[in-house]
């Protein structure tokens, strides 16, 4: 196959697994996590550590599984770079203009768009994202679902191949 037709599958396998967990977690929770809750009083960069670490485990198991439905190493290293590179910046873009159009009057309505995007991390910051430059930290997760993703897969992979090496 081509290097193409391996981006396109891996950049396909990144979004739905985005998706699948996107989905789950909206099924589940709608958009009030039971965590938002408990991190209700906590410092801004509480929130966005204790987020990160949930999220990067859920999105790093879902890329270990991920590996098991590929036929060959070069279905997932073929496209790895572009999809992540793609998924972050979807993201990034769609919490940026959000972020700026907050600074506008009655801005609350803007965020159930991220919240349908990304919800693990827009359930944590919903109610409580202020119009302020601290809350912008919360650009990391743009980051966490693609880095996740690829640390997961590239767990499974050196299963594999230590069961090769056996």
């Amino acid at each position: 196959m081509n290097n193409k037709m391996y981006k396109r599958k891996m950049t396909l396998t990144f979004l739905g697994i985005h998706i699948a967990i996107n989905l789950l977690v909206l099924l589940i929770y709608g958009t009030n996590h039971p965590l938002s809750q408990v991190l209700r009083g906590f410092p801004t960069l509480a929130k966005i550590a204790v987020t990160s670490l949930l999220a990067f485990v859920v999105y790093a198991i879902f890329g270990y599984f991920a590996v098991l439905f590929k036929r060959t190493i070069d279905d997932i290293e073929g496209g790895i770079d572009f999809a992540s590179i793609l998924l972050i910046s979807i993201l990034a873009l769609v919490f940026c203009i959000l972020f700026g159009l907050m600074f506008l009057p009655k801005p609350y309505p803007l965020w159930i768009i991220y919240a349908a995007i990304n919800p693990i991390f827009a359930n944590m910051f919903f109610d409580t994202m202020k119009t302020d430059w601290v809350s912008f930290m919360w650009i990391v997760s743009a980051i966490i679902p693609s880095l996740s993703i690829i640390f997961g897969m590239s767990l499974r992979l050196k299963h594999l191949e230590s069961l090769e090496g056996k």
